[in-house]
C-alpha cells in the first residue's frame, strides 16, 4: 500500500519538474546566474584595469616632476676628487653601494676617463655619498668601513679596494685591507663600531632617498655653487662617459 502511494508522489514530482512551466522558471535562474557571474568578472577586469592606468599616471607624473624640475644637491662633507679645484664649475654627486655590481662598473670603466678628463684638468669635482640597499646584507657596513678609512684620509684607497678585492664583505675584509693600507688599526677598528658612522652613513641613504634615489649607482650632474650642485640632471644607472662627457660639457659651454 505505501509503496504504492511513494510511487505516485514521485510521478507528480518528477512531472511537475519537468513541466513547461518549471523548466522555463530553472532556465530564467540559470541565465540569471550566469550574468551575474559575467557581471562579476567584468568588475574585477575594471578593478585591475582601473589600478593598471593609475599606476600608468603615477609614472607619468613622477618622470614629468623630474624632467621640468631640477634638483639642488647638497654636496655635504663627503669625500670629494678635486676638491681643491678652487676653480670647478661642474660637480657629479654619485649615491653608490659597495655591494653594487654596476657600481663597481661604473668605479672601473668610467671614472677614470672623467678623472683623467675634468677632474684632474680642474674642470670638475667628484663627491661620493652612500647608498647601501636593503638587499645587500654588507654594503651598509662596507660603507662604514670607507668612512672610517676617510676619517685617516684613505677614502679613496679603501673605496677602491673595497670593489677590487676578491672575498665577502665583512670585519675581517676591512682590516685586511686597512692592514695593506698602513692604517692605525686600534683607531680603524673603533671607528668600524661607532655609532656616529652608522648615523653618518643612514644621513645618506635619507638624503639620497629624498632627491629621490631609489637604485644605485645614482648621479647627479650640476653647476657647483657654494656647497650645493643647482639645476642638477639625473643619471640613473652605470651609463658610458660618453653620457656624461655630453652632459658635463653642456654646463661647461
Amino acid at each position: 500500500m505505501y509503496k504504492k502511494y511513494f510511487l505516485c508522489f514521485l510521478g507528480l514530482t518528477l512531472a511537475a519538474m519537468f513541466s513547461p512551466a518549471h523548466a522555463e522558471k530553472s532556465w530564467v535562474a540559470e541565465e540569471i546566474l550566469t550574468q551575474l557571474a559575467e557581471l562579476k568578472r567584468d568588475n574585477h577586469q575594471l578593478r585591475a584595469e582601473i589600478k593598471q592606468i593609475k599606476e600608468q599616471l603615477s609614472a607619468l607624473e613622477s618622470v614629468s616632476v623630474k624632467k621640468n624640475k631640477r634638483p639642488k644637491i647638497a654636496l655635504d662633507e663627503d669625500f670629494i676628487l678635486g676638491e681643491h679645484n678652487d676653480k670647478a664649475k661642474v660637480a657629479i654627486v654619485e649615491f653608490s653601494d659597495f655591494e653594487c655590481s654596476f657600481c663597481r662598473r661604473h668605479l672601473l670603466q668610467t671614472l677614470p676617463q672623467l678623472k683623467k678628463n675634468y677632474i684632474d684638468t680642474g674642470k670638475m669635482q667628484y663627491v661620493m655619498r652612500d647608498f647601501p640597499l636593503d638587499s645587500h646584507r654588507n654594503a651598509k657596513s662596507a660603507a662604514i668601513a670607507a668612512n672610517c678609512a676617510g676619517a685617516q684620509n684613505a677614502y679613496w684607497p679603501m673605496h677602491e679596494k673595497l670593489f677590487t678585492t676578491k672575498g665577502a664583505k665583512g670585519k675581517p675584509l676591512y682590516l685586511q685591507i686597512a692592514k695593506q693600507l698602513l692604517l692605525d688599526e686600534d683607531k680603524f677598528t673603533t671607528c668600524l663600531e661607532s655609532p656616529e658612522q652608522a648615523q653618518e652613513v643612514a644621513a645618506d641613504l635619507a638624503y639620497g632617498q629624498s632627491v629621490g634615489v631609489s637604485g644605485t649607482p645614482a648621479f647627479f650632474v650640476g653647476k657647483l655653487e657654494d656647497g650645493h650642485i643647482v639645476d642638477a640632471v639625473f643619471i640613473n644607472g652605470a651609463q658610458s662617459y660618453e653620457k656624461f662627457s655630453k652632459v658635463i660639457d653642456s654646463f661647461l659651454n
